[in-house]
Order: C-alpha cells, then structure tokens, then sequence
C-alpha cells in the first residue's frame, strides 16, 4: 500500500531526524575519544585509527551506518512525484525565507 503524501513526507522527516540524531551521536563519541586519549584531528579531517578501532566508536558508526540505509532504502522506493513535490516546497521555501531576509 503507497503512503499518501502527508503520510511519506512525516515518514522521510522521521527517518531525517533519526538519522541526523545518529550523527550527531557519532561526532561526539569521536570528540569525546580524541579529549579523553588526547589526539586531534589530522589535517585533512580523517578519524584517527585508535578511535577507529574503540569500542564506543564502533557501536555509534553501526547505529549511523543502520539508520542511514533505512532512510536510503525508504528514498529508493518513495514514488518520484512525491520526491518532486517535496523538493519543490523546499526550494519555494529557501526562496520565501531568502526574499524575508532581504526586506529586513
């Protein structure tokens, strides 16, 4: 059964969200893993290798990792109008927001 659009908009939103609080997650187990072993971040941004191997690492590059295929997979087989509307609603809003900031 296709989701109405209300439905499937609420549903991407939901996946966006978990997958961007997984994110966040992840970046702050590695900033907490570099404080805590005293490394820094390399010059071209890269994960060092003793947080890549850390257990607290692994575990929340997993959970990302699983709530990112789940929001692909939902994106690969979200009917292509629906993807199309959305994008349109998000580009008239950058335009309605862009023509506020420009007033003020």
């Amino acid at each position: 059964m296709e989701l109405n659009y209300e439905d499937w908009k609420s549903e991407s939103s939901r996946l966006n969200n978990i997958v961007d609080e997984k994110d966040e997650m992840l970046t702050k187990t590695i900033e907490g893993i570099n404080k805590e072993k005293s490394l820094s971040i390399g010059s071209m941004g890269l994960v060092h290798e003793d947080v890549r191997t850390d257990e607290r690492y692994t575990k929340a590059c997993r959970e990302f990792k699983i709530a990112f295929n789940e929001y692909r997979s939902f994106n690969g087989k979200s009917p292509k109008k629906y993807m199309q509307r959305s994008a349109k609603e998000r580009r008239e809003e950058r335009i309605k927001k862009a023509k506020n900031n420009n007033q003020q």
